[in-house]
């Protein structure tokens, strides 16, 4: 560490074929040092798997931490910096990402908690739109792979018969 920045070098052995699978040095800010050790992370998990670290990958949930009501929530994948994205003093559920990661879908009750629509925003909170005005129960939604589409289900044509829905993500 010197001032501000820190420098880490990372050099990763196999043993049992001596040759090096990682040698990198890693810089950043200090205040910042588990960012550096996550990157290293990734990497370390890259050369070995063949498949990306989750190391800066992000969770979405649903929780009432803050009220008797629930609410989306976005944290690093270790449980750090939660931050509450939505507020309507309300219950929401099922909170999925978009393919590129850039939005979440969820399904949010009436405050009459007898139906449920369907939800979208980016993943900091800001452009909430709701998608479905269904006035039925809409749940389990999910992003389509292209992105371009949200599947769920509802019970529009009755409680005993719910069926698959797909709707543009736009």
């Amino acid at each position: 560490i010197t001032g501000s920045d820190v420098t880490f070098e990372a050099y990763v052995y196999d043993v049992a074929t001596t040759k090096s699978v990682l040698g990198k040095r890693y810089t950043g800010i200090a205040s910042d040092i588990k960012s550096v050790a996550h990157k290293f992370a990734n990497d370390f998990v890259e050369k070995v798997t063949g498949l990306p670290g989750i190391f800066n990958t992000k969770i979405s949930m649903s929780c009432d931490r803050n009220s008797n009501k629930k609410e989306i929530y976005v944290m690093g994948f270790d449980g750090s910096d939660m931050k509450q994205i939505t507020k309507h003093q309300s219950v929401a559920f099922s909170p999925g990402w978009s393919p590129d990661g850039k939005k979440i879908v969820w399904r949010r009750f009436a405050e009459d908690g007898h139906s449920a629509e369907i939800f979208s925003m980016n993943t900091d909170g800001t452009e909430q739109k709701q998608l479905t005005q269904l006035k039925s129960m809409s749940w389990a939604p999910f992003y389509h792979p292209s992105g371009d589409y949200i599947i769920f289900t509802t019970n529009l044509h009755g409680y005993g018969n719910f069926e698959l829905y797909m709707v543009d993500s736009n």
